[in-house]
């Protein structure tokens, strides 16, 4: 199980989004969408993220982050 974070356009800072995904094959710690699946094609549950909002923990805004090297998969804990 892998927990999502995304870089916030509005505050700069990496945010929860709040979902876990299981994947068969992921990073083993921390590594951005880009870098995990690069040349490869994206699982559906991973293509989906970018579909996702989240409310940035600073201003309250929501936003959405479409670039796959602002997206993170940590390993759950």
């Amino acid at each position: 199980m892998y927990d999502v974070y995304v870089f916030c356009n509005e505050c700069g800072k990496v945010h929860p989004m709040g979902i876990k995904i299981g994947l068969d094959l992921g990073p083993v710690d921390k590594q951005s969408v880009g870098d995990t699946y690069r040349g490869k094609e994206l699982p559906p549950e991973v293509a989906n993220l970018i579909k996702n909002w989240t409310r940035c923990s600073e201003t309250g805004k929501m936003f959405r982050q479409k670039d796959n090297n602002q997206v993170f998969l940590v390993l759950a804990k």
